[in-house]
């Protein structure tokens, strides 16, 4: 996505070879590493959204970037799968996943999109920048990336501090920020009757 994107943008004076590493490249570094070769403040708006969206997936356990996480990713592509199937359970290699793990994965899905669009909601109010370079910086902060679209020292007091906060969440993790706040809670020691709501 990044070589179709960029091909004639920023990698227009790129030969064929040096896009196809240029591509690999930041496809990889968008997901924690934060370096780039090509410059993010003339990135095609194609780009900026297959780089959220890269950052907001982020690493994977037990590293040190941030975001949901690869295997959230293939938790919720494994649901959908599930569902087209008809099937119950969400299955991969003959294990099914529990029913707290699939609510887990929704909570981090929510947890985490609320944090990063309520701080972009805020930025966007308080600060002179674009719709995109705002929405970047904040997944960037989120996914402890690293990469900006050079906006980040322009930056009011206050909007730093935000996209700090962001970036503490995002190393964190949305579940254990909340678990935090939420570990002396006792659990229910009753079940209560089931509903079916319509969806969808």
């Amino acid at each position: 996505l990044f070589f179709i994107s960029e091909y004639n943008h920023t990698m227009k004076h790129f030969h064929f070879f040096e896009r196809v590493l240029a591509s690999f490249f930041q496809s990889t570094t968008t997901r924690t590493a934060g370096y780039n070769t090509i410059d993010f403040s003339r990135i095609s708006y194609a780009t900026v959204l297959v780089s959220i969206i890269l950052m907001y997936i982020g690493a994977s356990p037990g590293s040190t970037g941030g975001g949901i996480k690869t295997p959230t990713l293939a938790i919720i592509v494994l649901s959908v799968i599930s569902i087209m199937k008809g099937s119950r359970d969400v299955t991969v290699f003959n294990r099914r996943f529990s029913d707290e793990i699939m609510m887990k994965v929704l909570a981090l899905i929510a947890l985490s999109l609320f944090f990063v669009l309520s701080i972009v909601f805020i930025l966007l109010m308080i600060e002179p920048f674009s719709f995109e370079k705002i929405l970047f910086e904040s997944f960037s902060a989120f996914g402890t990336v690293g990469l900006s679209m050079g906006i980040t020292s322009f930056l009011s007091s206050i909007g730093k501090l935000l996209i700090i906060i962001l970036m503490f969440i995002g190393r964190v993790g949305a579940l254990t920020f909340i678990f935090a706040f939420a570990e002396n809670v006792l659990p229910l020691k009753y079940a209560v009757p089931q509903e079916n709501v319509d969806i969808g």
